[in-house]
């Protein structure tokens, strides 16, 4: 038994047929050598629209040349927090667990170089212990970056000293990140990683 094949009805998807093919002039002239544009003085509008575009353009440059450049209250916030993050050295140096609970928020994570995750309750208890005493704590190449309210300080720090009367000199990077708020610049999370000597 044979089956009938319908044939297919010829359209435009059939081979067969021919589609029609837009006329396209070639070659195009350029704008400026058509004849339409070539006695035509601008009317006032398009006089006026050129100079708001100009202008536009104008405030655009400006306002990214000022978002490059630093406010005044920025550079202040920076010299701010370049100087709590000395101050955090210093309650360090002294054992000043109250100071130091003044520069942290009370959801303040600090993640150490070996990985351990310490609470701000852990942090100021591990300030308190007497068996570790620094006798020097400093950083240096402190960069601060600014997103609004928060910010981030990034450096290196060097501290030297006893720690269960062992002696201990550790160099490293750190990563900190402090918060505008209630008024004052707390620090939400800070981060150390080691460097070789």
């Amino acid at each position: 038994m044979c089956r009938s094949i319908a044939q297919p009805k010829l359209g435009w998807d059939s081979p067969r047929e021919r589609r029609p093919v837009p006329r396209i002039l070639l070659p195009l002239k350029p704008l400026y050598e058509r004849e339409e544009f070539l006695d035509h003085e601008p009317d006032h509008g398009d006089l006026l629209m050129k100079t708001k575009i100009a202008v536009c353009l104008l405030w655009l440059g400006g306002s990214l040349a000022a978002a490059q450049n630093p406010t005044e209250s920025t550079r202040r916030d920076e010299s701010l927090l370049i100087a709590l993050e000395n101050a955090w050295n210093q309650a360090q140096l002294h054992h000043d667990s109250k100071a130091l609970d003044e520069l942290l928020a009370d959801a303040f994570i600090s993640t150490d170089n070996d990985g351990t995750l310490t609470t701000k309750a852990q942090f100021l208890a591990d300030n308190s212990d007497l068996s570790y005493a620094p006798s020097l704590m400093t950083n240096t190449d402190q960069k601060v970056f600014m997103y609004g309210n928060a910010a981030v300080v990034v450096g290196i720090y060097h501290a030297k000293g006893l720690s269960k009367n062992k002696p201990f000199d550790h160099h490293g990077r750190f990563t900190d990140t402090w918060v505008y708020t209630n008024g004052k610049w707390v620090c939400v999370a800070t981060h150390t990683s080691a460097l070789k000597k």
